[in-house]
């Protein structure tokens, strides 16, 4: 009885101490750049829940900040993936990642930062990053040393984001691949209590020298330069800057070659100036700076969308988004998820709304109800500024409607498209995507975009014709006040004309 009773005892404080942690380590170090730490954090910082829960026990909780003896800490429950984000640091020339992380039983982990191939409107570099093995109920201090990250390809100029995985299972090498990394499945919980940058890689005072800065096209209002530099250490950098606007631009690449960079969204025929200065990953800056000046183009101008032909009368229609069609959605919603810096705005051209898409690198409209599209085709009209490609991707349940969302299957296609012009697409789902089972779809993605440029939709539903009854349909009277003629004219109230016109999808006849 005895040996029992100190073996519950003894289970019992193991399970206390497991419970969550009563002090927070202090960070140590030389040079610490603060990212989420006890003595402040990086500019802009935030925690991301990236695969939140939809209420049904499916996903990630969302974490929460404890006040943990002196210190602080951000508990992360339920790991599937989860992240921060904050303004670009440039950890080129630090030695460590450093995270302080308390788990309730052992686990491993995977920390990945994330980082532009040139700060704002560039992509993210392909993902790498360090898996550990975790003791549950205490701290564990965690360094990345970053240059075995820099020898697989990576370049740490801009650092904004740090995801937490379950695993990395393959590391990838060379810029061209990413590492082979998995989710977590709802079961593990672990604090993070610090993340800093610390220590120099190398020390370097020696400067970059600018070799050459020119411009090498400008179209409309977009400008290209061609930008070189010199260095001992191998990378720099290249700080832009429109001092008229009060605006700077930034990209890097490798010492002694060319580098071209191009910008977007520019006033259309306006005259700039710009000065450009190279800078090191110790953050020197060369002596010299150069002037590069030009005059843009004639801009993008954006015209109506084509007027949809197919009528309700001849169609099943489940419009997502488009004035000529009442909403059969009407819980779908455009979202990004922070993917990259994308702005969502209606833009609004002779009464025509269509959804603009800023910076497109990514657009998402999810449905909170799954939909039964077997049989139907997707219409939509995209207008892509320079794009000349775009992926489309539908997201199924590859099981049937008790199973959470978290079974599911998605394909991405790319599909040819001509920049500066509507581009009308109707794709058969079940041809188009053939492996897909499309009884149950509930998210529609639009992807493969620079991040840069700008993407605008319209009319987007999926139609099949009906099936004849024989039976003679009497016709109600019209719901939507959105009026064409065959000519594609748009009115924005019944016309008094008489004539043929286009009506919420159907063609009515006015006398």
């Amino acid at each position: 009885m005895k040996k029992f009773l100190l073996l519950v005892m003894a289970l019992a404080v193991a399970g206390m101490a497991m419970a969550q942690p009563t002090s927070v380590p202090a960070p140590t170090g030389d040079d610490i750049i603060n990212i989420y730490t006890q003595n402040g954090n990086a500019t802009g910082y935030g925690w991301a829940n990236w695969w939140p829960t939809d209420g049904n026990g499916n996903g990630c909780e969302w974490g929460v900040e404890e006040t943990i003896g002196n210190g602080k800490a951000f508990k992360i429950p339920n790991l599937i993936f989860y992240g921060s984000q904050f303004e670009f640091i440039d950890a080129g020339n630090k030695k460590y990642l450093h995270l302080d992380v308390y788990p309730m039983e052992d686990m491993t982990l995977g920390i990945v930062p994330i980082c532009t191939s040139g700060g704002h409107g560039t992509s993210n570099l392909l993902e790498k990053g360090a898996r550990f093995d975790l003791t549950g109920g205490q701290w564990n201090a965690l360094d990345i040393e970053l240059q075995s990250i820099i020898d697989r390809g990576y370049d740490f100029s801009y650092l904004y984001q740090i995801k937490y995985v379950s695993d990395i299972v393959a590391f990838g090498q060379g810029e061209g691949q990413a590492d082979g990394m998995a989710n977590g499945d709802g079961t593990k919980s672990f604090y993070v209590g610090n993340v800093y940058l610390t220590g120099t890689r190398i020390a370097d005072t020696e400067a970059p020298v600018l070799v050459s800065a020119e411009v090498a096209n400008v179209l409309g209002n977009e400008v290209t330069l061609t930008l070189n530099a010199t260095d001992n250490n191998g990378k720099v950098s290249f700080v832009i800057t429109d001092e008229a606007n009060s605006k700077e631009y930034s990209t890097n690449g490798n010492s002694g070659e060319n580098v071209t960079y191009n910008v977007k969204g520019l006033n259309a025929e306006t005259e700039y100036t710009w000065t450009v200065q190279a800078k090191d990953q110790a953050g020197n800056l060369s002596e010299n700076t150069l002037t590069v000046t030009f005059t843009t183009l004639e801009g993008f101008k954006l015209t109506t969308a084509p007027t949809p032909q197919h009528s309700t009368e001849d169609y099943d229609i489940t419009s997502i988004f488009s004035d000529a069609y009442d909403k059969a959605a009407p819980n779908a919603f455009f979202n990004t998820w922070g993917s990259a810096g994308e702005i969502l705005s209606i833009e609004t051209i002779d009464g025509d709304n269509i959804q603009k898409v800023a910076n497109f690198g990514y657009l998402g409209n999810e449905f909170t109800d799954e939909f039964d599209l077997q049989g139907y085709t997707l219409h939509m009209d995209l207008c892509p500024t320079e794009l000349t490609q775009i992926g489309l991707t539908p997201i199924t349940m590859n099981v049937k409607a008790s199973a959470p969302r978290a079974n599911r299957a998605e394909l991405s296609t790319l599909f040819n498209v001509t920049p500066g012009q509507w581009n009308s697409l109707n794709l058969n789902l079940e041809e188009t995507w053939p492996t897909l089972d499309m009884s149950q779809v509930f998210q529609f993605k639009w992807d493969r975009g620079n991040s840069q440029s700008d993407l605008y939709i319209d009319n987007v539903y999926f139609y099949k014709e009906k099936v004849s009854t024989g039976l003679s349909e009497v016709v109600t009277a019209q719901s939507s006040n959105v009026w064409y003629d065959l000519m594609g004219r748009r009115y924005t109230s019944q016309p008094t004309t008489a004539g043929i016109y286009i009506n919420n999808g159907r063609k009515v006849v006015i006398k």
